[in-house]
């Protein structure tokens, strides 16, 4: 009984006490809990503040559920770029010659999606969630902006300032490809500034010059006074060469020889044209390859230039692109003229091992040659090619008031040195009629329509090669 009482006694003694804790710690955490944020002013109307360019943007939770306020962070600093003004100046280069308004709108695009890195200096002043949306608010001081703006303008300056003196030391050195790339990298420098004047006071000069101008300008000067002079107005290819020639070339800048330029040349060897690259030597001299003609082809055209792909590859994919691609990039074009094969044709032809009086191979192959532009000749020495053909017919048997005669023979094409060009043999060419005459006519015409189809073909794409 004691000891109950003692229990009890303890109970009412300290019981209350850990009511009292009890409460207290509850108390603690309702305290913990913060309070409901309240809107800030700037989320329902935008604030106002002279010296400020001022960005503030939201974004849905329901459409960007796990990253709302970074969305709404990136879209209040595209806000903030959008009040930053372009101006473009009446002396800047997107006023030169070159400009369109595809490259004006893009200078502007650039300035108005500028990046958190290329806005620094801004200042986050306040966030805002609610259960539903996110909120931003960012401002940046238009003097701050016009500071760093400035040292990173007077850094570019530096960079295409050192690209163009690189380039005129290429020019002297008469290296245009280099020349013309370190030009192109001056002009890149500031393609953040191409709608200001840039000017640049080079050392030991007495004048100062728009860096992004004279850049421009360089390129077109360097283009412009680059000659490529071919050896030869005319190229002619004959027979005796195979129709294989070589157009030789010299790339020249104001009087002097154009070394490890790169060059091209196209031309239509008849139904397909072809394209190859070459560079020129040191002396600025470069030999174009020129064969393969198609039989038939009189003319032809040579065009040699260094297009913008040859000359940078790169070019197109450049920032500076739409400002140099108008640029005309030098070009010379040379004709060529196929001289065709003179041909001489022999034949002897018999029937039953006498001599013929008609030469109806020969013949058939003359008008062929003649439809297709070939010149033919008696005299074997004015020739370029001699053709003779052997050609007789025997008798093989008859019935039925029918006569079978066979044809053979054989054609040889050598040329001007005797060496064979062409040889082909025509055997058993049949030919049935009611008499003897009349089968080896009716066998020589078979034969003739022969040499006029695929001999004849093969022969003129002979002639060519």
């Amino acid at each position: 009984m004691r000891t109950a009482a003692r229990h009890l006694q303890f109970a009412c003694r300290y019981g209350w006490m850990a009511v009292a804790v009890g409460a207290l710690w509850l108390s603690g955490c309702v305290a913990q809990k913060p309070a409901p944020q309240p809107e800030p002013t700037w989320v329902k109307q935008r604030p106002m503040s002279p010296g400020y360019y001022i960005g503030v943007a939201s974004a849905s939770k329901q459409q960007y559920p796990f990253d709302a306020l970074d969305m709404a962070q990136k879209r209040a600093l595209s806000d903030l770029a959008g009040q930053i003004s372009v101006r473009v100046e009446a002396s800047s280069v997107l006023e030169t010659a070159q400009r369109n308004d595809q490259v004006s709108e893009q200078f502007s695009q650039r300035i108005r999606s500028s990046s958190e890195e290329d806005l620094a200096g801004y200042e986050l002043m306040g966030t805002y969630e609610t259960k539903t949306d996110a909120w931003a608010y960012y401002r940046l001081s238009i003097a701050v902006y016009e500071r760093i703006k400035q040292e990173r303008k007077a850094a570019a300056m530096g960079v295409a300032a050192g690209f163009y003196q690189s380039a005129q030391e290429a020019v002297a050195a008469r290296d245009l490809v280099t020349a013309c790339d370190r030009y192109l990298r001056g002009l890149e420098a500031l393609a953040p500034y191409w709608g200001e004047v840039n000017r640049y006071q080079p050392a030991g000069a007495a004048t100062s010059l728009v860096l992004d101008q004279a850049c421009l300008q360089g390129i077109t000067s360097v283009l412009g006074n680059l000659r490529l002079e071919p050896m030869d107005r005319e190229l002619e290819l004959n027979f005796g060469a195979k129709y294989r020639g070589v157009l030789v070339v010299q790339a020249r800048y104001e009087g002097g020889a154009v070394p490890n330029f790169p060059l091209t040349y196209r031309y239509s060897r008849g139904t397909l044209p072809t394209r190859r690259e070459v560079r020129t030597n040191p002396d600025g001299i470069a030999q174009l390859p020129v064969d393969g003609f198609e039989a038939g082809v009189r003319h032809a055209q040579v065009v040699i230039g260094s297009p913008w792909n040859v000359l940078l590859p790169d070019a197109a994919t450049r920032p500076s692109w739409e400002l140099v691609k108008g640029i005309v990039t030098p070009e010379v074009t040379v004709p060529v003229r196929l001289i065709q094969p003179v041909i001489c044709i022999q034949s002897q032809e018999s029937q039953y091992g006498r001599p013929s009086s008609g030469k109806r191979l020969a013949d058939a192959l003359a008008a062929a040659l003649t439809e297709r532009g070939m010149v033919l000749t008696t005299q074997p020495t004015k020739a370029d090619a001699v053709l003779s053909i052997e050609a007789d017919t025997r008798q093989t048997g008859n019935g039925q008031g029918f006569y079978t005669a066979l044809l053979d023979a054989a054609i040889v094409v050598r040329d001007g040195h005797g060496e064979p060009v062409l040889q082909r043999n025509l055997e058993r060419i049949k030919g049935v009629q009611t008499n003897w005459d009349n089968a080896a006519e009716e066998a020589y015409r078979k034969a003739a329509l022969e040499v006029r189809g695929a001999f004849l073909d093969e022969l003129l794409q002979k002639l060519y090669q």
